[in-house]
């Protein structure tokens, strides 16, 4: 049996293990089937997706990751990153809130009503959400803006890697274990607002 370093750890190297192959034994969650097209009305969700330049208040958090920012010249509409929002039409509320670019997912606001089991996890919209304009295969990141307080000694990213025991313990927990299901995902990201 492993020696765990920390509580989440198992149940995050459970769900990473599914992560890898969903034919890892155990793996209760089917591939997932939904698809949202932004150019086309959806009867259940309204889906906002917008060219946005990033700011220069985002190179710290992309120089790490290897990501750069747009020459300055590029203007809105023709950048490669997109503001997307994801919200239910009616019944139980569903929103997920982010940003998707090259390689990049970031996760400003996610909810997701506990009272119907119909409803799509955030992982499955986290995918259609990045699947509008890049291959899933391409993603590398995913950056989730922290809105709990998080001891550490600068405002500077926190990025676990894949197959570490932070990785797992992170995955393990309630946010990332309900964001994350995506393949070969290398780095889970978290920025505390401080």
């Amino acid at each position: 049996m492993p020696d765990y370093k920390y509580g989440r750890q198992p149940k995050g190297r459970m769900f990473r293990k599914w992560m890898e192959s969903p034919r890892e034994p155990g793996c209760p969650v089917a591939r997932s089937t939904l698809n949202l097209d932004h150019r086309r009305r959806h009867p259940e969700f309204r889906v906002t997706h917008n060219p946005t330049k990033l700011s220069a208040s985002w190179n710290p958090l992309l120089a790490p990751l290897g990501l750069t920012l747009e020459h300055p010249d590029v203007r809105d509409s023709g950048s490669q990153y997109r503001d997307i929002e994801i919200m239910s039409r009616h019944g139980s509320p569903v929103n997920w809130c982010g940003r998707t670019g090259p390689g990049v997912i970031f996760i400003d606001n996610v909810y997701r009503s506990h009272n119907n089991a119909r409803l799509p996890h955030m992982s499955d919209l986290t995918k259609v959400a990045y699947e509008m304009d890049f291959s899933l295969s391409s993603l590398k990141y995913e950056v989730y803006r922290s809105v709990v307080p998080y001891e550490y000694p600068s405002r500077d990213p926190l990025i676990w890697h894949l197959g570490t025991a932070e990785f797992d313990a992170l995955l393990g927990t309630g946010i990332a274990s309900k964001t994350i299901d995506v393949p070969k995902l290398q780095h889970y990201v978290m920025i505390a607002d401080g």
